[in-house]
């Protein structure tokens, strides 16, 4: 039996697998077969559940980018593992459709339970279109899945439907939970003046899930103590908490996913909501949402644009180039090979005399955090036109909450300026109009935010969006990213970056790969 060893950069999880497997099944110093394992560690890394082998070369790809020169791909195929990884239940394939799927055993059962769940929860008919569509559905059916672009009214519709299902359900327990703090804090918000206000959370909280692969308070034997269970912003549902939440409802309950497709999946493994929407068989459970109310007037530029980031190829590129200039709502700022910051920062403006009711109006987004074009230099060059050292934290700097802190009532997320009265520091957010807290007991739980990540901004609405795209074809930059940060903007976005960034995001989509 030879050691196995690889002169590549793996992750020591990932070489830590390759080294465990060789040693389990007696790696000879063949073909390299724990390699092929490290690299499906890698595609759950990226969040996928599944890899289809003839897609393994992009994986590698990715993972392997920055190498100089990038090593070729040759890692042997499935035909050539150890047979004892299927016999013996640690791995599952799937061949057909042009597709060889293979996965752990562990995702391959989550899979299987999330399904066989949603789809006893699901009823016969027909896909719903409209506002109406998803109202008449109250009370008369199990599971929905209610999906829609920005300014569809999502929201609207979601209050109208609590307030019909209460209506014919009287004393009907409803609740909504959001993947992360920042946006079950924004349901909380959205509902405060409803006619019907539900208790909003995350599902994290609701579940009783801890961080790690403990199990959650509540489950199969200790179901929730809810009628109606809504999840908004669905799109970052990830496997493992679907799996919780569906196996957690009570006998009788329903079930509503909120979320707008188009968007990027969520940081942990699974791409539920996507999954879902693209099997035949929760089609009668779908309402999709079509027509802008939010963008119809003011914002048809913005609206045609946030359409055209969901289109590939060099046609959306074309008319996103003839948009650039001239409409009051969208700019496209074409860069070179140069870094984006300055020109990105003067579409943003000043940072002075800001205030914390001022961070709803204008955000700085970036894919990245380091880098040309990162939020970190972008943080850099705020501070410096401010005549600051990078990194200063002082009056006058927006913090961004790193962790859900409910003794503070603050969430991953809450964004808010730090503030000096009374000789000290304190952190204001715009969110809690009259509420301050000591800078002291948030400091080991933020970070400066002059510029916020797109997946950090996720959850939040800003009336202008500044998006930053980096110099050069990272192939983390996809058409999702793209798509969810210039949606954050509610009346105006401006885009800065090169034709060649935008053409190469438009091309890749970050649509994960999955067993079901």
């Amino acid at each position: 039996m030879a050691e196995w060893t690889s002169p590549l950069p793996w992750a020591a999880h990932q070489r830590g697998l390759a080294r465990w497997t060789a040693d389990q099944w007696g790696w000879t110093g063949g073909p390299d077969w724990p390699g092929a394992l490290a690299l499906l560690v890698c595609a759950e890394d990226e969040g996928h559940t599944a890899l289809d082998w003839n897609r393994a070369p992009e994986v590698w790809e990715r993972r392997f980018a920055n190498e100089d020169p990038p090593p070729p791909f040759d890692l042997p195929g499935p035909d050539q593992w150890p047979g004892e990884l299927f016999s013996q239940g640690w791995m599952v394939r799937r061949t057909g459709n042009g597709r060889d799927l293979v996965q752990t055993a562990r995702n391959a059962a989550l899979e299987a339970r999330l399904t066989g769940r949603l789809m006893a929860l699901a009823s016969p008919g027909s896909p719903g279109e409209g506002q109406d569509a998803a109202v008449a559905r109250a009370a008369q059916v199990r599971l929905m899945f209610l999906v829609g672009g920005p300014g569809t009214g999502k929201t609207t519709t979601l209050q109208r439907l609590v307030a019909r299902w209460t209506q014919l359900s009287p004393g009907l327990r409803t609740v909504i939970a959001a993947p992360t703090g920042r946006a079950a804090a924004r349901a909380r918000q959205t509902f405060a003046s409803a006619p019907v206000v539900p208790e909003c959370l995350t599902l994290h909280r609701l579940l009783g899930l801890k961080p790690g692969l403990g199990q959650p308070w509540h489950g199969p034997r200790r179901p929730l103590p809810f009628d109606l269970v809504i999840v908004d912003e669905a799109s970052m549902l990830d496997l493992r908490t679907a799996v919780a939440l569906v196996e957690a409802l009570g006998p009788s309950a329903a079930l509503v996913l909120v979320g707008d497709p188009g968007q990027l999946p969520s940081v942990e493994a699974g791409s539920v909501l996507a999954d879902a929407l693209a099997r035949p068989e929760f089609s009668p459970a779908t309402v999709r949402l079509t027509q802008r109310f939010r963008l119809a007037n003011e914002t048809k530029t913005l609206a045609r644009v946030f359409d055209l980031l969901q289109e590939p190829g060099d046609p959306a590129v074309d008319e996103l180039g003839a948009l650039a200039t001239g409409h009051p709502d969208f700019r496209w700022e074409i860069t070179g090979d140069e870094d984006p910051g300055p020109r990105a920062l003067a579409a943003w403006g000043s940072a002075r005399g800001l205030t914390a009711a001022h961070l709803g109006e204008r955000i700085l987004l970036s894919p990245v955090h380091r880098g040309p074009g990162g939020t970190e230099a972008l943080g850099a060059l705020v501070d410096r036109s401010l005549g600051r050292v990078p990194g200063t934290v002082a009056e006058g700097l927006p913090w961004m909450i790193s962790r859900n802190l409910p003794h503070l009532d603050l969430s991953n997320g809450d964004r808010g300026l730090l503030v000096r009265q009374e000789g000290r520091l304190w952190f204001e957010s715009p969110d809690f109009p009259g509420r301050r807290w000591p800078f002291s007991l948030v400091a080991e739980d933020g970070e400066p935010a002059w510029a916020v990540t797109v997946h950090k901004s996720q959850g939040s609405e800003y009336d202008t969006v500044v998006l930053v795209l980096p110099p050069g074809s990272s192939p983390g930059l996809v058409r999702e990213l793209v798509y969810t940060g210039l949606t954050r903007a509610r009346k105006r976005a401006v885009l800065v970056g090169s034709v060649g960034s935008l053409r190469a995001a438009l091309s890749r989509s970050a649509r994960r790969m999955s067993g079901t």
